[in-house]
């Protein structure tokens, strides 16, 4: 959206150029009242430069490396996601979607979650310690709370691909109100906003006008707003499906607060992928679907299943199909990875976003097949191309709860009714008997330890067996 100090006036019946992704438009009558307004969308607009000026049209050929198109979704689960989208889950399964099923979040908010999969390490959480007094992972190792970054200066993905390639780009975020922002807020984190584009298209000025004297809902002016955001990333990677390109989109409006209302997305989403299939615009992207967290405000946060949940989102990606026999090795790295929720001895292998971050930027630098002998060690995270070990430690999110007693084991025989067909007082344990549980924080619905008594407490609270599915 270009600002200019006075509305311009449009020739009737005339094409017109507008140096900008997003634009209002103004009607009057005749007696000069306004009878019309509304914020739109260029269609498939070209790339512009800082000053407002085209871009260079590249040429339209095959492209020789793959282009990655994300869209994430606020507060969504796997789970959630498969409840709420069946129709969008079914086309994805049918076009080669695959999940990560042991996918953790490392932080509370999007950002902390968001920040290591689009940027991996930022030089400020560097130089902070890993562990906190307690002993856990300290979260401003991860992103730093009181440091205000310049959000200008982040390394992005996309500004590796563009000064490598050239590769075009979009940062398409809903921020939701005026005031916030993935890159904005809180406001100890950074400076007030970046001081140029970040990417080839950016939207936040069209969001300023969407929610300007506007308390987001799923509808605005009778249309289901929603519907924009998603076509965006659509018309991108349509627009840029033979040409190199990163585009990220997130949609925060209709699922930060309770999951379900993602449903109403769930036709055109699914209608979208199939689109996107037909023209051409998934053979050389990887694509990918995902959330940045599971709920943390409806009333799924209270049950076991919903804690758990809220620590493990949606992460989904496409490959071309392709890529399965060009790059074999990597791609059957990246199938057995995807199932990593394991138990190896006493310790438990996860998966999280900084192995992602780590994948993407092998595609955005295109480190793959022989070219995966030039990769040099840096930066958390383990790709998903190559072999996760075993023996890695997930020490951030789940680990062995405690050692079952036998009187833990004849507690949940009683109180799970199994005491009709199992004589509890017959029941024996040999040596040693472990069990996963949920870590305690997170199991008694803690969003930070800055309370050092609630944390406490939680930390004392009893143990339960958590084997209700297992006999």
């Amino acid at each position: 959206m270009h600002r200019t100090k006075k509305w311009i006036e449009v020739p009737e019946n005339t094409r017109y150029f507008v140096n900008a992704d997003a634009f209002y438009i103004r009607c009057f009558n005749k007696s000069n009242i306004k009878v019309f307004e509304s914020i739109f969308v260029v269609e498939d607009t070209p790339s512009f430069d800082s000053y407002g000026r085209k871009r260079k049209a590249l040429k339209r050929e095959k492209p020789q490396r793959l282009s990655i198109d994300i869209l994430g979704f606020d507060s969504t689960s796997r789970t959630m996601f498969y409840r709420h989208l069946p129709r969008t889950l079914e086309t994805m399964n049918r076009l080669g979607y695959e999940t990560l099923y042991g996918y953790n979040k490392v932080g509370d908010n999007s950002m902390v979650n968001l920040g290591p999969i689009l940027i991996g390490d930022v030089p400020e959480a560097l130089t902070e310690p890993m562990l906190d007094e307690s002993g856990d992972i300290n979260s401003n190792w991860i992103l730093p709370a009181n440091k205000k970054m310049d959000p200008t200066a982040l390394r992005f993905l996309w500004k590796l691909m563009k000064e490598k390639y050239g590769c075009r780009s979009m940062l398409n975020e809903d921020i939701s109100r005026k005031e916030l922002g993935l890159f904005h807020y809180p406001l100890n984190e950074f400076l007030p906003g970046f001081t140029e584009p970040p990417a080839d298209h950016f939207y936040r000025a069209y969001y300023l006008a969407v929610y300007k004297n506007w308390s987001y809902g799923s509808c605005r002016d009778g249309r289901q707003i929603q519907r924009q955001f998603v076509d965006l990333w659509r018309r991108f990677a349509v627009r840029y499906k033979d040409i190199c390109h990163f585009g990220f989109t997130f949609v925060t409006t209709l699922s930060h607060e309770v999951g379900f209302l993602l449903e109403l997305l769930d036709e055109h989403i699914s209608s979208s992928l199939e689109n996107l299939l037909t023209v051409g615009a998934l053979d050389n992207t990887v694509s990918v679907v995902m959330g940045d967290h599971g709920n943390r405000i409806g009333l799924a946060q209270y049950s076991y299943t919903g804690r758990i949940e809220e620590r493990m989102p949606l992460m989904a990606i496409r490959f071309p199909p392709w890529f399965r026999s060009k790059y074999r090795e990597e791609y059957n790295n990246f199938r057995e990875n995807r199932w990593k929720l394991t138990r190896y001895r006493f310790i438990v292998v996860v998966l999280y976003n900084f192995d992602v971050h780590q994948t993407l930027k092998d595609i955005a630098l295109m480190r793959l097949g022989t070219n995966r002998s030039l990769i040099t060690s840096g930066g958390r995270g383990i790709s998903l191309f190559d072999k996760i070990p075993d023996s890695r430690l997930a020490k951030t999110i789940y680990f062995i709860f405690y050692l079952a007693s036998l009187e833990a084991v004849r507690n949940w025989i009683i109180a799970t009714n199994l005491s009709t067909c199992i004589d509890e007082k017959s029941v024996i344990i040999k040596g040693k008997l472990t069990t996963l549980g949920l870590n305690p924080l997170a199991r008694h619905g803690l969003r930070s330890k800055s309370n050092v008594t609630v944390v406490r407490d939680a930390r004392r609270k009893e143990a339960k067996l958590d084997v209700s599915n297992t006999v």
